[in-house]
């Protein structure tokens, strides 16, 4: 009738968010969830030096701060969290896991 021992699965969604997820006996129970932020902080001054394209592929004239300004109205985003490039995601998402 299935195993009895408990699997897990480790579900990221937008790098807060880990769900842990215990499947046994062909029935899903979530055992807990739980949020952990990556160290690399990418704040949107980082796109200071960068250029925007509208989506014609011109470039976007106006002042960077003001566009910068104006995503973050409107999303509320202020910075970026990210796993960095030469490390994995799992051990932070099963550190969280094993916290709740």
């Amino acid at each position: 009738m299935g195993t009895t021992s408990p699997h897990f699965l480790y579900i990221r969604k937008l790098n807060t968010l880990i769900i842990s997820i215990n499947f046994i006996s062909l029935k899903t129970k979530i055992t807990g969830t739980g949020t952990t932020l990556p160290a690399m902080v990418v704040k949107n001054e980082y796109f200071l030096n960068r250029e925007f394209y509208d989506k014609e592929g011109n470039k976007n004239e106006r002042p960077l701060n003001e566009v910068i300004e104006k995503l973050e109205a409107i999303t509320g985003i202020a910075e970026r969290r990210y796993v960095p490039f030469d490390q994995d995601s799992v051990p932070l998402m099963a550190e969280t896991a094993l916290k709740t």
